[in-house]
């Protein structure tokens, strides 16, 4: 029955016990009995993400973090009828204060605070702060797409994480150098290796186009006090 049903429907039917880390993001932290309860979703943009984390986690508390006028603008719109979220004009980083953000104005995915990375003349003046300069404690689950601008948010949180109140980090990643626009994998596990938190799946994996800048996706890296005495193995 069940290849039959594969074969006519196109879809692979798996009890969500036996998928394989990485296949759902939801199943892979309830393995591990941890639910989210506050996320900081950093880079929301018009809130892509948002969307996906209020349908895993409904009674999760998500502050959404997004500096661009025209996106948070957007983004406000779809969460205003939410009283488990908020929008908050404002970007993360390393130290406090303002920063150019380069904008696009057709793709705001590609708006970015790396001037090397600018799609447009576009640009207008934003609000910085750091994680534990924001001082909401503790974080669940701390989410980052920022278009190559990870490592300064990640080092702007080094107290939280080092103290273990970050308990799961969720990054947009690439796997070489050549991707000029996705934080290299290597740079982040290296960095979040310090403060205890262990790589734990991959997900999302896209690859670009043209073939030469290979490929990015979300890194899911764990505190080891989540992961502490649960078998990763699901056989």
């Amino acid at each position: 029955m069940r290849r039959f049903i594969e074969r006519v429907t196109g879809y692979w039917l798996y009890k969500s016990r036996y998928l394989p880390i990485g296949a759902d993001f939801r199943v892979d932290l309830e393995r591990l009995d941890f639910t989210p309860r506050v996320i900081f979703d950093v880079g929301a943009n018009v809130g892509q993400t948002y969307r996906r984390f209020r349908h895993d986690f409904p009674k999760a508390r998500i502050y959404c973090f997004e500096p661009a006028a025209a996106s948070y603008a957007e983004l406000s719109r779809l969460l205003s009828h939410d009283s488990l979220a908020v929008a908050i004009r404002l970007a993360f980083g390393r130290e406090a204060g303002e920063a150019v953000m380069h904008t696009h104005p057709e793709w705001n995915v590609l708006n970015t605070l790396r001037p090397e990375l600018a799609t447009s003349q576009d640009s207008e003046l934003v609000p910085v702060s750091t994680i534990d300069e924001y001082g909401i404690e503790p974080i669940d689950l701390l989410k980052i797409d920022t278009e190559g601008f990870e490592i300064p948010v990640l080092e702007g949180a080094a107290d939280a994480l080092s103290r273990g109140v970050i308990r799961a980090v969720l990054a947009e990643v690439g796997f070489g150098r050549a991707n000029q626009r996705n934080t290299y994998f290597g740079d982040v596990a290296e960095l979040l290796s310090k403060s205890e938190h262990v790589f734990h799946g991959l997900y999302d994996v896209t690859h670009y186009a043209d073939g030469k800048q290979g490929s990015f996706a979300n890194a899911l890296f764990l505190h080891r006090s989540v992961v502490s005495g649960v078998s990763t193995t699901w056989a």
